[in-house]
């Protein structure tokens, strides 16, 4: 009988010592990032980017998605474009897979109109307007490319 007392003593033990370890594995690992998905735009073309980064510092699935205006200056005038790559979110991912860390930037007024609506104004355009509309985001004046922003989304929503 005491022997039978003793087993489920010890039994409850290794349950308790079970169970915390189990908490304390779940309490550490789900508010630490295995791994970042990060996502980038070009404050100059619009054009978008991203990868994942892992805990240990590996980056993998690399991914670049071209603007209507990144496409027409690497093919008409490569030699002056420059891409200014501003962070726009990095999500933690933790071992779960929940989203645990966020970081998120502010590119500018250029992300107000990546896309369509840039691709849009863009097919109205001469090869020299698209040219000037590439130098005023890469001027940086934050004023006068805002202005632009607001005058391409007023034309996207006209159309």
């Amino acid at each position: 009988m005491n022997q039978d007392r003793k087993q489920k003593r010890s039994a409850a033990k290794y349950l308790i010592r079970f169970l915390a370890g189990v908490s304390i594995f779940v309490l550490v690992f789900t508010g630490i990032p295995v791994y970042r998905d990060w996502f980038f735009l070009c404050e100059n073309t619009g054009a978008k980017m991203g990868y994942r980064q892992w805990f240990f510092g590996l980056r993998t699935k690399h991914w670049h998605q071209e603007s209507a205006l990144e496409a027409f200056m690497t093919k008409e005038y490569p030699s002056e474009l420059t891409n200014r790559w501003t962070s726009y979110s990095g999500t933690g991912i933790n071992l779960f897979g929940e989203a645990v860390l966020f970081g998120h930037g502010s590119p500018g007024p250029i992300s107000r109109v990546c896309g369509k609506p840039l691709e849009t104004f863009l097919n109205a355009l001469s090869p020299e307007a698209k040219l000037d509309l590439y130098r005023l985001f890469a001027s940086t004046n934050h004023a006068k490319i805002s202005s632009q922003a607001t005058q391409i989304l007023e034309r996207a929503f006209l159309q």
